[in-house]
């Protein structure tokens, strides 16, 4: 009996190669797994999705809006975090001084402490999966602060638009 010994080493090597080539797409779908839900903060002009502002965010990332109240002509800052659930938390807010359009008493479990500079009203944990900003003429102050970031939304929306704040997945496998 004559055994080929060309044709084994020949078959061994088209299944070392095979394995090789599952091994990389494995590696490709579990990596195009761990990077397909990537999450984008943005700030979307409402009249025809010009994206004002967009950062890449993680759970646990803070940012805050400040503007100047249209009434009371004082500044009003909510602070904000991005949940687990890709969720937005109102966790705090600033203002100057009781007036029209302002709270008078907090939420339930929310608390209210008054400092020399504003009112703090904290624990409120408001959860949105969005919410819309006017940037009007009559807010002539509007700024997103991000970190060392700050973002004049009156300068680069322009007065007179209505801004969506969301958070966007993008998905590298559907």
């Amino acid at each position: 009996m004559s055994y080929n010994l060309n044709m084994d080493v020949k078959a061994f090597d088209n299944v070392k190669y095979i394995k090789i080539w599952l091994l990389i797409i494995a590696l490709a779908l579990t990596g195009a797994a761990l990077l397909g839900n990537i999450h984008y903060f943005e700030v979307v002009a409402v009249d025809n999705g010009d994206v004002i502002f967009s950062a890449r965010v993680r759970p646990g990332f803070r940012f805050s809006t400040t503007f100047k109240h249209s009434v009371q002509l004082s500044d009003w800052t909510d602070f904000f975090e991005i949940t687990k659930d890709w969720q937005f938390k109102l966790y705090e807010t600033h203002f100057a001084d009781m007036g029209w359009g302002f709270p008078s008493e907090p939420d339930p479990g929310a608390k209210m402490e008054m400092t020399d500079e504003y009112i703090r009203y904290y624990d409120m944990n408001r959860l949105m999966e969005s919410f819309q900003v006017a940037v009007t003429t009559a807010n002539d102050r509007h700024f997103l602060v991000a970190g060392d970031l700050t973002v004049d939304l009156v300068k680069e929306a322009g007065p007179g638009r209505l801004l969506d704040f969301r958070i966007r997945r993008w998905r590298l496998i559907n």
